[in-house]
């Protein structure tokens, strides 16, 4: 069943008419002017000749007629009229010349010729309405020529008479002439619209393929702009990332409050590309915030000053320690409590922090940037874990004591401790472990990290640390064995225990008795490293000589049990987030030398070469695949 044309398509149909008839109308203005110009010069060529012949014959009142004809157009090319007014203009000075052609030369002048063109001209500048018109003029023209001839009215030179004065020979040039003239409009009059169609067409195509490349070429910036801004956003998250990990490592590590705040500061500074960074600790009596810690030449000069901002609205940071909130001024000189400090005159966006241990304000953390409208919401995130993160070092540092510092003097529990705080990685924690373990006078040291499967198997045995006082380890750092391989059945390792004579112990599997007495062991004693939801690995003490261990040497191995653990965990977290800022990073360079292409070839190479380097392959394929789109 066919559709009924809509009125949407009815208005369609006649935007397109008009379109043509609008692109008709200009091809057919361009083609006068054209015409008309290229006959400003010949004319000049044709009035020479005119006046040529009007004097040879002595006929010179055509000398007048020719010029005033050619007059008329020049005055209609540079006057610019309406292309119509140009076209009638034309075919009349044609018909004119036309008709003193046929009054002095009769039928075998040019008279004839100028007549078929007229139609010719009228068609292609006017219309096919014109060219029938004129048709029919030229006809009527020439049969009232030879009717005025041949009766007498007019009368021609003696050696015209012979053909100008039949009329049966007027008659048959008037049909001719009919014949001809139809037969070109006609052909014209089907030309012409079509041609101009298919302009038409070829115009309208041109345009929609200029709209289709501007919107594709409009596409590719918004999706470059957006590349390029998920790319600036997740090379700022790696650096947030890196900064928070490295501000941890530092506050878990340092224990001078100095150090640590001093340490702490730079690293934010450089890190997020700060102007400032500084930190604010509350006096005993909690009405100053005083200058601890900040960065630069205006830090230095400000800390030797004893620079202080009263808590309250009189500044941004005592603001933020009145409030206990965070205040950011993305436009600083628009803020009405903001403190400007002539030390630092090229803030444009500061930001304050509480520094806060559960309900208790330490100080205040402020950073300032020579940007406007430099922080965000993942800023302020960071920012704020940040700034807690240092209270609770503060805290702590606060806390040890000379006392504390005794203690770890004098005990080798509290050592243990502190070597493990202290450790940032796997290998540091194991370190730790083996030191400790040497000091209860143990001849060698395993530690051991479990791995496990999907499923929550344990699959295998990776040696993180391996010592023996007097002879070569059996097996060294890094080993990595099935766990069928242990010479310890997995059920043995979840528990404390000792073996003070490794020959004597029944209960010892035979297989680790053999390996054990084979590498000088005598004495063995297993710590578990266990955390809230499984055993994550095992301490072996070795002895060379057998005998009970000491009650000092167990509650050491007691402490070790529970503390390594949770060291041993937190290296792991924080080697894993590690490798994700690595990978991110990774991530955000390949990114950014792919936007640096210029076309696909180069896109390929550098992609192949990013990809080669990340993964440290030897050769890298891409294969694209092409699909055509069908209309």
């Amino acid at each position: 069943m066919e559709s009924k044309p809509t009125e949407k398509d009815a208005q369609k149909g006649t935007e397109a008419q008009d379109d043509l008839v609008g692109g008709m109308q200009d091809w057919r203005a361009e083609f006068i002017g054209r015409l008309l110009r290229v006959v400003a010069y010949v004319g000049i060529v044709a009035l020479l000749g005119g006046v040529y012949y009007a004097v040879q014959t002595g006929r010179m009142w055509l000398i007048p007629v020719y010029l005033a004809a050619y007059l008329i157009m020049a005055a209609v090319i540079f006057s610019h009229p309406t292309y119509h007014v140009q076209a009638v203009t034309l075919v009349a000075l044609l018909y004119g010349l036309a008709v003193l052609d046929f009054l002095e030369s009769g039928r075998s002048g040019s008279g004839r010729l100028l007549l078929v063109t007229i139609p010719i001209l009228a068609t292609m500048m006017i219309g096919v309405r014109a060219g029938f018109i004129s048709t029919a003029v030229t006809v009527l023209t020439v049969l009232a020529f030879g009717w005025a001839y041949s009766s007498g009215l007019l009368t021609i030179r003696e050696e015209l008479v012979s053909t100008d004065t039949d009329m049966s020979l007027w008659i048959s040039n008037a049909i001719v002439l009919l014949a001809l003239d139809i037969l070109v409009v006609a052909a014209q009059g089907f030309i012409i619209p079509r041609m101009g169609a298919m302009l038409e067409r070829s115009r309208r195509l041109t345009e929609e393929l200029n709209r289709a490349k501007e919107q594709l070429e409009e596409q590719v910036e918004e999706r470059t702009r957006a590349l390029q801004e998920a790319n600036y956003a997740l090379q700022r998250r790696a650096i947030q990332l890196e900064a928070s990990v490295e501000v941890a490592q530092a506050i878990t590590s340092i224990f001078d409050i100095d150090r640590l705040l001093r340490r702490t500061v730079d690293l934010i500074r450089d890190r997020f590309g700060f102007y400032h960074a500084g930190i604010f600790l509350l006096d005993d009596s909690g009405q100053w915030a005083v200058l601890r810690e900040a960065t630069g030449e205006a830090g230095a000069k400000m800390k030797a000053m004893g620079h202080r901002l009263a808590v309250g609205e009189t500044s941004m940071v005592g603001w933020t320690a009145l409030h206990r909130q965070p205040r950011i001024a993305l436009y600083a000189e628009e803020d009405e409590v903001r403190f400007a400090n002539p030390l630092l005159p090229h803030t444009r966006s500061e930001m304050t922090l509480p520094m806060m241990v559960g309900d208790r304000l330490l100080g205040v953390l402020n950073v300032q940037s020579v940007e406007e409208a430099a922080f965000d919401e993942d800023d302020v995130r960071t920012l704020q874990a940040m700034a807690n993160q240092i209270a609770i070092a503060l805290d702590n540092a606060r806390k040890v004591s000379d006392e504390a510092m005794l203690l770890e003097a004098a005990s080798p529990i509290y050592r243990v401790s502190r070597r493990l705080a202290q450790a940032a990685s796997v290998q540091e924690v194991a370190d730790a472990i083996i030191a400790s373990v040497q000091e209860t006078g143990a001849d060698g040291c395993v530690v051991v990290e479990f791995e496990y499967s999907s499923t929550g198997e344990p699959v295998a045995l990776l040696y993180r640390g391996v010592w023996r006082r007097d002879r070569q380890p059996q097996f060294a750092t890094g080993t990595r064995i099935p766990v069928w391989e242990s010479p310890f059945s997995f059920g043995l390792v979840d528990t404390l225990w000792t073996v003070p004579d490794v020959e004597r112990e029944e209960r010892l599997p035979e297989r680790a008795r053999e390996t054990l007495v084979r590498t000088g062991v005598r004495a063995i004693a297993n710590i578990p490293l266990r955390t809230r939801e499984r055993v994550i690995g095992q301490v072996v003490v070795l002895r060379d000589e057998p005998g009970p261990f000491s009650a000092v040497a167990m509650r050491l191995y007691e402490a070790l049990s529970d503390q390594a653990a949770v060291a041993l965990e937190r290296a792991r977290l924080w080697e894993t987030t590690q490798q994700r800022v690595d990978r991110e990073q990774l991530v955000s360079d390949i990114t950014e030398h792919m936007q640096r292409a210029t076309n696909m070839e180069n896109l390929m190479r550098v992609t192949a070469e990013e990809l080669n380097r990340a993964l440290g392959g030897t050769h890298v394929y891409i294969k694209l695949r092409t699909e055509e789109l069908v209309a």
